[in-house]
C-alpha cells in the first residue's frame, strides 16, 4: 500500500516531539515528506532537503495528503487550516488558542471541503478526551465537566504547594523543562485552559462556547499568604476549568485557582499532568489523567491523530445553540477565598463575609459568598488586579444539583 504523505508545519517542542516519535515506530501508513519552518539561518540536525521556507511548497502540493500543523502564530495556522482544507487537504492542529477562537468557521469549511481537520493534540496533551468525547460519551447525558487543563500552571503550582519554591524559580524550571513558554501568560492568565475548555464544551456538549463567556482568573500573583493557608490545611491549589450545566437548562463556566481538599479526585494531579472529570447521569463520574504538557505526550496525541486520519476518522458535529446575552446568572453564589488590601474591594464585590482569616496582619484575607455577575462586573474595576481569588472548589460543586436523568438537553449559555 502507498503511504500517505505528511508535512509538517512546525519544528519546535511539539514537532520535534511528534517527528521523534514517528522515527521510532515501523511499518507506518504515513511518511514526513516536508517540514515547513520559519528561519532558514537556525542549526537543525535533520538534512536540509526537508525543510522548506515557503508554505505553498506544502499547500499546494497535490502529493501531500495530510498537514500536521504544530506552529505558535495563530494567525498563521488559521490561514494553513483554511488553505488546506480548500486545498482538500487532512489537517491535524495542536494549536488550541486557533481552534478555540475559528472552529465554527473550520468546521463550515470542512463541510464543503474534500478534507477534515482534527485536534486531539489541542487539548489535554496525552490524554484522548475529545475521542473519547466524539465516540464514547457521543450519546451520554454529560451534565458537567472540570479538571486541570494546563500542565505548565498545574506544575508550577505543584512546586510552590509541594516544594516550597517561589513562583517565579517554579516558572523558571517549567520553561526550561519546555511546558511553559518564554511569554507565560496564556498559561498562567487561564487563557490556555479558557482556549481548552471552549474546544471541550463544542464536543461534549454540542456548545458553541466563547472564552468571553467563562470568567477567567490567573495565577501569577499568587502570594505566600495563599500559599500558607494551603499548607495549613493540607490543601492543594490548583488552576481549574468548569462547565456544568445547572438545574435551569443552563450553563456555569469558569477558570481559576481554587483550593483541593485532600479528597478530591484532582488532589493527586500533580506536576505537568492534567486531569479532567467527566459527569454523566448514567455513567457517574469518570476521571482521565496524563500527561498535559511537554513535546512527547502532545507530539503523541498528533501522532496518533495521524493513525486515525489514515483510516477515515473524522469529527461529526451537531449544531448547538446559544442565546445572545451570554453569562447572566445574577443569582448564582461562588465561595471564596479572597486576598484584597482594603475594605473597599469588599465594598465592590459586595462580598458576604463569612470569615476572616487575616486578623492581626496587614492585609485582608477572607472568606465569603460573592456573585458571579460581581466578580465579571470586578474585572473592569482599577482593584482587580491587586486582588487575588481561590474558589472553594467543593462547596461548588456540593451545591450544584445533579439535573434530572429524564431532562432535555437546552444549550444556553446562563
Amino acid at each position: 500500500m502507498k503511504k500517505k504523505k505528511v508535512a509538517l508545519f512546525g519544528f519546535g517542542c511539539v514537532g520535534q516531539g511528534l517527528y521523534d516519535i514517528i522515527q521510532q515506530e515501523n511499518n507506518l501508513p504515513f511518511e514526513i515528506s516536508k517540514i515547513c519552518v520559519k528561519d532558514p539561518q537556525k542549526k537543525r540536525d535533520l538534512p536540509n532537503n526537508i525543510f522548506t521556507y515557503n508554505k505553498h511548497e506544502i499547500l499546494d502540493d497535490q502529493e501531500i495528503d495530510i498537514i500536521a500543523e504544530a506552529i505558535s502564530d495563530d494567525d498563521e495556522a488559521l490561514e494553513i487550516a483554511r488553505l488546506g482544507l480548500r486545498n482538500g487537504k487532512n489537517i491535524i492542529s495542536a494549536s488550541k488558542k486557533m481552534l478555540a477562537e475559528n472552529l465554527t468557521e473550520l468546521i463550515e469549511l470542512e463541510k464543503n471541503s474534500q478534507g477534515s481537520i482534527i485536534y486531539e493534540a489541542s487539548v489535554c496533551g496525552s490524554i484522548p478526551i475529545l475521542r473519547t468525547l466524539q465516540d464514547y460519551y457521543k450519546n451520554s447525558s454529560i451534565y458537567g465537566l472540570f479538571g486541570i487543563l494546563n500542565g505548565s500552571s498545574n506544575y508550577i503550582l505543584s512546586k510552590i504547594t509541594g516544594e516550597g519554591l517561589t513562583y517565579q524559580v517554579a516558572l523558571k524550571q517549567a520553561q526550561e523543562l519546555g511546558f511553559a513558554e518564554i511569554d507565560p501568560s496564556l498559561d498562567v492568565g487561564g487563557f490556555d485552559a479558557s482556549n481548552k475548555l471552549c474546544i471541550l464544551a463544542r464536543h461534549g456538549f454540542q456548545l458553541p462556547l466563547g472564552t468571553s463567556d467563562i470568567f477567567q482568573f490567573g495565577i501569577q500573583r499568587i502570594s505566600e499568604h495563599e500559599i500558607s493557608y494551603a499548607v495549613k490545611k493540607d490543601y492543594k491549589i490548583k488552576q481549574v476549568a468548569l462547565l456544568r450545566k445547572t438545574t435551569g437548562g443552563r450553563y456555569l463556566t469558569m477558570v481559576m485557582p481554587a483550593y483541593i481538599q485532600e479528597d478530591s479526585p484532582l488532589y493527586q494531579i500533580d506536576n505537568e499532568y492534567n486531569g479532567v472529570l467527566l459527569q454523566s447521569n448514567f455513567m457517574g463520574e469518570q476521571l482521565f489523567t496524563g500527561k498535559g504538557a511537554g513535546g512527547h505526550p502532545t507530539g503523541w496525541a498528533m501522532f496518533s491523530d495521524l493513525l486515525a486520519m489514515t483510516n477515515g476518522y473524522h469529527y461529526s458535529y451537531n449544531a448547538g445553540s446559544r442565546d445572545d446575552t451570554g453569562l447572566s446568572d445574577e443569582d448564582f453564589s461562588l465561595n471564596i477565598y479572597l486576598r484584597c488590601e482594603s475594605d473597599t474591594v469588599l465594598k465592590e464585590l459586595d462580598f458576604d463575609l463569612l470569615e476572616d482569616l487575616s486578623l492581626g496582619t496587614s492585609y485582608r484575607f477572607v472568606y465569603g459568598s460573592v456573585r458571579l455577575s460581581n466578580l465579571q462586573k470586578f474585572k473592569s474595576s482599577e482593584h482587580f488586579n491587586a486582588v487575588f481569588l481561590t474558589l472553594d472548589l467543593q462547596h461548588l460543586l456540593d451545591q450544584l444539583e445533579r439535573p434530572s436523568e429524564k431532562s432535555s438537553v437546552v444549550n444556553e449559555i446562563a
